[in-house]
C-alpha cells in the first residue's frame, strides 16, 4: 500500500467539518468506508461526528449509531468496508495515544487507516501499520467520475479507464436496449444516453425488465432506473423522443456527444437516419434486430468511416421507395405469412431477443474498445446472423456496396444509368 486513493468529498467533508470545529475549540472526526483490495484501501466515504456525538476540547467520541446507519445506507448500492478513521488534531501528526490505539485496531482490522487534519496547516495525512511500526502514506485524490462497481476481477481483461470516459446513445428502448445496456453499464460505461418516446405497455411486460409496476411509464425511465441501481453516479440522459424529420437536430447533438451509437430501435424510419447521422458524423454505431418470431435475428457494426459499410449496404431500404413506407414490413410480413399489425406482434420471447442483444452488447463493446489495451478476443466479422432454430451464429465480414445510394451516392447513381443504358 504505496499511496492511498481518495475521494475528493471525503477531503472536502473532514476539512469543512474540521473549520468548523476548531471556531468552536472541539475535537471532532468520523468513520471512514472505502473499498479492500488485498492490502490496498480506497477511501470514499466519510461521515461527520454525529448529533450524539461527545465533544470537549481534549476528547472527542463519535456517535456510533449515526455511523452504522450512514454505513448501512451506503451499502445498499455497493461493496464498501469500514476502513479506518478521522480526526482532527492540534499536533502535526499522530498523538502517542493514537499511535496505541491505531496499534489495537489493526489487530482486528489488518491495514486499518488513520487520518488526521492538523489544526494549523489542515493539512490530511494519512498512517497506517506495516510490519508492527506506524507509517505514513501519501492521499491520492481519485477522479471525480468513480463509481462504487468493483472492477477487480476484470481489469486483467478491460482495464476501467477504457471506457469510464465513453458515451453511448441507445435509439431505442425497448426489450434489446433493456439487456444491452445494463450489460455495458457493468462493463463500466458511465455516460448513456437513452431515446424512446413510447410509454410500457401490458404486452411488453413477456419482453422488457420492466415490471407489472411499470406499466405506462417511460422505457427510458426503466432502464434509467435500472442503470441507476447497477452505478448510482452513472451520468444518465433521457430522451423520451422519437428520432424523425422534427428532431434531427436535437438528435445530432447527441450522436455528436456520443462515442457510439446503438441502433436498437425497430423503426425503419429511426434506422435510416440513425445510419445517415452516424456516416456524416463518422461515428460507429451497431444495429441489431430479430425477425420470424426471434427464431432469426442479426447484429451489425458499421464504423462510421467512408471505406465501411453502412446499415443501407444490407438491408438496403432506400432502392424501394422515396416516401416513408411499409414496404420493406409489408415483404416481410408476407415472407413469415402474417400481416403487417401480427408481424409487430409477433416479435418472439424474450430469451431469443435477448441472445441477439448480448451479441449486439459484445460487439459494442469491442467497438468501444477499438485502439485501447485488452485481453478480449477480437470479433470475427462486422455482422453476425442468429438462427435460433438451429442454435448457430454465423459471422462474416460485409465489404462496402458499390451501388448503395446512402455511402456511395456516385456508384449508385452510375448503377441507374447502366440499368438505363441497357
Amino acid at each position: 500500500m504505496k499511496t492511498i486513493p481518495i475521494c475528493p468529498s471525503v477531503l472536502e467533508l473532514m476539512l469543512k467539518e474540521s473549520e468548523t470545529s476548531k471556531e468552536a475549540g472541539l475535537e471532532i472526526g468520523g468513520f471512514l468506508f472505502g473499498k479492500i483490495n488485498g492490502d490496498e484501501r480506497t477511501i470514499l466515504h466519510a461521515t461527520g461526528p454525529g448529533p450524539e456525538a461527545v465533544r470537549t476540547p481534549t476528547f472527542f467520541e463519535p456517535d456510533y449509531g449515526f455511523s452504522a446507519l450512514e454505513f448501512i445506507k451506503l451499502k445498499k448500492d455497493s461493496n464498501l468496508k469500514y476502513v479506518g478513521i478521522w480526526h482532527l488534531h492540534c499536533v502535526d501528526g499522530l498523538s502517542g495515544g493514537d499511535i496505541q490505539t491505531l496499534k489495537r485496531l489493526n489487530e482486528s482490522y489488518p491495514g486499518f487507516l488513520s487520518l488526521v487534519v492538523c489544526n494549523s496547516s489542515f493539512e490530511v495525512k494519512a498512517f497506517c501499520v506495516e510490519e508492527g511500526e506506524v507509517v505514513e502514506k501519501k492521499l491520492i485524490p481519485l477522479e471525480e467520475k468513480q463509481t462504487v462497481l468493483d472492477f477487480d476481477r476484470t481489469k486483467e481483461l478491460v482495464k476501467p479507464s477504457s471506457l469510464d470516459k465513453k458515451t453511448v446513445l441507445s435509439v431505442g428502448a425497448g426489450s434489446g436496449s433493456s439487456v444491452v445496456n445494463p450489460y455495458l453499464a457493468r462493463a463500466g460505461i458511465r455516460d448513456i444516453i437513452l431515446a424512446d418516446p413510447e410509454k410500457l405497455e401490458p404486452p411488453n411486460l413477456v419482453r422488457h425488465l420492466g415490471t407489472v409496476g411499470e406499466l405506462f411509464k417511460y422505457k427510458v425511465d426503466i432502464i434509467g432506473k435500472e442503470l441507476k441501481k447497477i452505478d448510482p453516479d452513472i451520468n444518465l440522459t433521457l430522451i423520451r423522443e422519437k428520432l424523425e424529420g422534427e428532431t434531427v437536430a436535437k438528435f445530432k447533438d447527441l450522436f455528436s456527444k456520443s462515442d457510439l451509437v446503438l441502433g436498437s430501435s425497430g423503426n425503419i424510419t429511426a434506422n435510416r437516419l440513425t445510419n445517415e447521422i452516424c456516416l456524416e458524423l463518422e461515428k460507429p454505431a451497431v444495429y441489431a434486430g430479430v425477425y420470424q418470431k426471434a427464431m432469426g435475428g442479426f447484429s451489425f457494426l458499421s464504423t462510421g468511416q467512408k471505406d465501411a459499410p453502412c446499415f443501407n449496404c444490407i438491408f438496403d431500404y432506400t432502392s424501394h421507395a422515396v416516401e416513408e413506407t411499409n414496404v420493406e414490413q409489408e415483404k416481410a410480413a408476407k415472407r413469415y405469412g402474417f400481416s403487417v399489425e401480427e408481424l409487430a406482434e409477433e416479435q418472439g420471447l424474450y430469451i431469443d431477443i435477448s441472445y441477439v442483444a448480448l451479441l449486439q452488447a459484445k460487439m459494442a463493446l469491442l467497438a468501444l474498445l477499438d485502439g485501447e489495451e485488452h485481453q478480449l478476443a477480437p470479433l470475427p466479422g462486422n455482422f453476425v446472423s442468429w438462427d435460433s432454430k438451429n442454435m448457430k451464429t454465423t459471422w462474416v465480414n460485409i465489404k462496402k456496396r458499390d451501388d448503395c445510394a446512402v455511402c456511395n451516392a456516385d456508384g449508385f447513381f452510375a448503377s441507374l444509368k447502366e440499368e438505363t443504358l441497357q
